[in-house]
C-alpha cells in the first residue's frame, strides 16, 4: 500500500518538473534528490509487501513512510494549485508578461517555499531511514513476490470470470423447495424468509429463485428491492416502481414526486391490486424496517398466490414478517460441497477435474476447505486467492500455515487482502466509499480510480484499460463481485457486506480513507481522505 502511494507521489514529481522546468530552476536538484529517496523507499517496499503482517515495529516504519508520502504529495498539489492560481489572477486583470517564461516575485516565494518544505520532508526521510536499523526491524529477503509474478503472467492471459459469487454448489435442493413454496403454497400473501448468518449465501439463492423459469412463468410481474442498515423508504418505493412499469411519462413522473411517501405507497398498492406479483426484499435488518414496507402489499384474491420472498440474518425478522410460514434456515455447506465449491474456484477451466491433484496437494486443500467453516463467501475468497498461487503442496501449506487464528472466517478475509499485489490495495480500500449492498457503476468506480492517482501507467495501455484490468482481477479473487455484464465489457459490480467492513477497516489503519455516518468539525480527520453519508447540515 505504501509502495504504490510512493509510486503516485513520484509521478506527479515528474509531472511537476515537466510542466513546471522554467519556475523549478534553483530547487530541481532538490526535487530529484526527493524522488531518489523515495524510489529507494519504493523499491524496498515493493518486495517486502506482504511480508509485514506480524511485525508491530515493521508495521509503524511503514505507517511513517505512509504519512510523509501523503505530506509531500500535499505539498506538491499547494504548489500546483497556487501557481496555478497566481496565473490566472495575472490573467484576470490583464497583467502582461514581459518575455515568455519570465518569473515574478510572487512565484519567487512560492518556490522558496518549496524548497523549505521539501527540505524538511527529506530530514523525516532520513529519520525514518535511520529507525529502521535502530529500532531492529527485520532485514527482509527481498526478491519478487509470487503476486508480482503472477501478475506478469495474468497479462500473458485473461482468465475467464465466474458470473456469480457463489456457484451451483449445495444450493439446488434449497432453491426447489422454496420455488414450490412460491407457486404452490397457500392463496393468501405468503411472506417466505430465508435465514442466515453473512456469506451464507442468501442472497444467492434469492437470486437463482428469481430467476428460475418456474418463477418467471408464474408471476404477472416481479421486483427485487435491497434494504440493508442505511435506506431511504423513498427511494425503495421508487425502484419498485420503476420495475413494475416499464415506462413512466414525465407527466406521471411530476405527479409522483409531489406524493408523500405514503401517497407512493398507495399508488403501489393500487398497482399490485389483483395481479399476482413476486417481490424480493433482500438483506432486511430490523422490524420496523419490514413495517415500513409491508403497507404496499395487498392481500391478494384466493386466485392470485402473491408471494414476498425475504433474506434476513435474524430469525425475529422473519417471524415477525408472517407468523403463519416457517423462515427457511439456511444451513452451512458439508464438507464435500465445500471441497466442490473451493475446486471451482481454485482450479483454472483447463483442469475440469480434481482427480488431477495429487492426493499430498488434495491433503492441503481440504485442510484448508476444513477452516471456512461451511461458510460459502470464505471457500469462494479463499479459492480466488490459491487460484493464482503454484499448485504445489509447500505452496498451500504456506497459506494453510498463515491461516492460524481464533476468528478464521476474518482471517481468510484479511489473509485474501494481505495477498493483493500492491497496487490493488489502495483500490481495494476506495470500494469503501460506496454504501453498503450498492450497485456500482464499473465505468465510475475506475475513474475513481484513475483521479485519485491509483492506477499506474503500463506500457502502451490506456489508463482506462490498465483499471479495467485491476477491476477484473478484484474480481478473479473474488474481493468484488460481478452483477452485470454487457457486450462491451464489465457494467455494474457490487461488495459483499463482509468484504466493504474488510475495506473501510484496512482504508482507516492505513489512513487512505475514513468513511463518517455525519461530520462533526470538533473530531479531527485523521485519514488522508474522508468520506461522509448522510445530511451534512
Amino acid at each position: 500500500m505504501a509502495a504504490s502511494i510512493a509510486t503516485f507521489f513520484m509521478q506527479k514529481l515528474s509531472e511537476l518538473i515537466t510542466r513546471e522546468a522554467n519556475l523549478l530552476t534553483g530547487v530541481d536538484g532538490q526535487i530529484d534528490s526527493l524522488r531518489n529517496e523515495l524510489e529507494w523507499i519504493r523499491s524496498v517496499l515493493r518486495d517486502a509487501d506482504g511480508k509485514f503482517i506480524d511485525n508491530e515495529r515493521a508495521k509503524l516504519w511503514v505507517n511513517q513512510v505512509r504519512i510523509i508520502s501523503y505530506e509531500a504529495e500535499d505539498v506538491i498539489d499547494k504548489f500546483i494549485f497556487k501557481v496555478e492560481h497566481q496565473r490566472q489572477t495575472r490573467r484576470g486583470v490583464g497583467s502582461i508578461c514581459t518575455c515568455y517564461g519570465s518569473i515574478t516575485t510572487s512565484q519567487l516565494k512560492l518556490r522558496h517555499d518549496l524548497g523549505n518544505q521539501i527540505e524538511t520532508i527529506k530530514k523525516k526521510i532520513e529519520e525514518v531511514s535511520a529507525n529502521k536499523s535502530r529500532y531492529g526491524i527485520e532485514t527482509l529477503q527481498l526478491g519478487e513476490s509470487s503476486s508480482s509474478q503472477q501478475n506478469s503472467s495474468r497479462r500473458q492471459r485473461r482468465v475467464p470470470m465466474m458470473e456469480e459469487v457463489v456457484d451451483v454448489v449445495g444450493v439446488e435442493d434449497e432453491k426447489e423447495i422454496l420455488v414450490r413454496q412460491l407457486i404452490q403454497g397457500e392463496p393468501r400473501l405468503s411472506i417466505i424468509s430465508i435465514v442466515g448468518m453473512g456469506g451464507l449465501g442468501k442472497t444467492t439463492l434469492a437470486k437463482k429463485i428469481y430467476n428460475s423459469d418456474d418463477v418467471c412463468r408464474h408471476f404477472d410481474c416481479r421486483a427485487w428491492i435491497t434494504v440493508s442498515q442505511e435506506y431511504n423508504i423513498r427511494e425503495l418505493l421508487e425502484g419498485l416502481l420503476g420495475q413494475f412499469v416499464e415506462v413512466i411519462s414525465e407527466e406521471q413522473q411530476k405527479r409522483l414526486a409531489k406524493m408523500s411517501d405514503q401517497q407512493f405507497q398507495r399508488e403501489l398498492f393500487g398497482y399490485l391490486k389483483g395481479r399476482k406479483y413476486l417481490v424480493v426484499v433482500d438483506d432486511i435488518w430490523h422490524k420496523d424496517d419490514w413495517d415500513s414496507l409491508k403497507a404496499i402489499f395487498p392481500d391478494p384474491e384466493p386466485t392470485t398466490r402473491s408471494r414476498v420472498l425475504l433474506t434476513t440474518r435474524n430469525r425475529e425478522v422473519a417471524l415477525h414478517a408472517d407468523m403463519e410460514s416457517s423462515p427457511h434456515q439456511l444451513r452451512f455447506l458439508s464438507e464435500e460441497e465445500c471441497w466442490m465449491l473451493f475446486c471451482k474456484k481454485a482450479l483454472p477451466k483447463n483442469v475440469p477435474t480434481v482427480l488431477s491433484l495429487s492426493p499430498e496437494l488434495e491433503k492441503v486443500g481440504r485442510e484448508i476447505v476444513a477452516k471456512c467453516g461451511g461458510l460459502p463467501l470464505a471457500v469462494v475468497v479463499l479459492g480466488g486467492l490459491l487460484s493464482r498461487k503454484i499448485r504445489t503442496p509447500s505452496e498451500w501449506a504456506k497459506v494453510l500455515k498463515r491461516m492460524e487464528g481464533h476468528d478464521q472466517i476474518s482471517q481468510i478475509l484479511a489473509l485474501s487482502y494481505n495477498d493483493l499485489p500492491y497496487y490493488l490495495k489502495p483500490c481495494f480500500q476506495c470500494l469503501s466509499v460506496f454504501p453498503e449492498d450498492y450497485e456500482i457503476s464499473a465505468r465510475k468506480l475506475m475513474q475513481i480510480w484513475v483521479a485519485e492517482g491509483l492506477v499506474q501507467q503500463r506500457g502502451y495501455e490506456t489508463m482506462e484499460e490498465v483499471a479495467e484490468d485491476y477491476l477484473e482481477e478484484l474480481m478473479d479473487r473474488s474481493m468484488i463481485q460481478l452483477s452485470r455484464r454487457s457486450s462491451v465489457g464489465i457494467r455494474k459490480c457490487r461488495m459483499h457486506d463482509m468484504l466493504r467492513n474488510l475495506s473501510i477497516l484496512v482504508a482507516m489503519e492505513d489512513k487512505f480513507l475514513e468513511v463518517r455516518t455525519n461530520f462533526n468539525f470538533e473530531s479531527p480527520v485523521q485519514a488522508h481522505r474522508l468520506m461522509v453519508y448522510g445530511d451534512l447540515g
